[in-house]
């Protein structure tokens, strides 16, 4: 079979993918986003001045940090601590009863494989990439027509912008985190009538209901310890 046939054929079927089957898989990816928090178990207690909520979040998956690919293989926690007192407290990951897994870790098991984006570009679809790919095709649609040849050239280019695209993709993913999660191994300072709320995340295997949860006094290093039962 002719060489320029071969190509002609491959450019008519992307087209075809791209405008037939590509908005399928973006309903499905956004369609996922109407699921519902479900309920969550939730801690309280106040001491000296100190008032601390730690909530075991259940699946959203219109929240990253929550979605169904978090939950395969990790358990968020949410910590709100809100301190009224007089004297700023500190928060070490070392100072919570938990394996905490490192926020990089975390990211990099959620980022999209950018091989797998090239080979497969179904796999990440999104209506961003959609329609890039619709723009590639309708704008390169004259010059296949004049020269089937350049179907290739058509799938390449819609090849190298899902890769593109999938890097910013990771790019804003990791920014995500790192603004709703923060580093607890170098700790954290909570300032008199300051508060932060962050999310921490465990194995699901390691997940505990109970663990203890300690501040410590900048000032006098007292410990101001809570007693977690989710």
């Amino acid at each position: 079979m002719d060489v320029k046939v071969i190509f002609s054929k491959l450019a008519v079927f992307l087209l075809f993918f791209t405008i037939i089957l590509m908005p399928n898989c973006c309903k499905q990816t956004v369609g996922r986003r109407g699921v519902q928090l479900i309920d969550t178990d939730q801690f309280y207690e106040s001491k000296n001045g100190v008032n601390i909520t730690v909530r075991k979040l259940g699946r959203n998956n219109a929240n990253l940090l929550t979605s169904r690919k978090i939950f395969r293989k990790y358990q968020p926690i949410e910590l709100r601590i809100e301190n009224r007192g007089d004297s700023a407290y500190l928060l070490e990951a070392k100072n919570i009863e938990l394996e905490l897994v490192e926020l990089k870790s975390v990211i990099k098991s959620v980022r999209a494989n950018l091989a797998k984006a090239f080979f497969f570009p179904g796999a990440y679809i999104t209506p961003k990439k959609y329609y890039a790919n619709v723009l590639i095709a309708i704008a390169t649609l004259p010059a296949r027509i004049f020269n089937p040849i350049y179907g290739i050239g058509t799938i390449v280019a819609a090849l190298m912008t899902n890769v593109a695209l999938t890097g910013q993709d990771n790019q804003k993913l990791g920014k995500r985190f790192k603004k709703n999660s923060k580093d607890l191994s170098l700790g954290i300072l909570i300032a008199p009538r300051k508060q932060i709320t962050t999310t921490i995340f465990v194995l699901q295997e390691n997940f505990k209901q109970e663990f203890n949860l300690t501040l410590l006094n900048s000032e006098s290093s007292e410990k101001l310890t809570f007693k977690v039962d989710l």
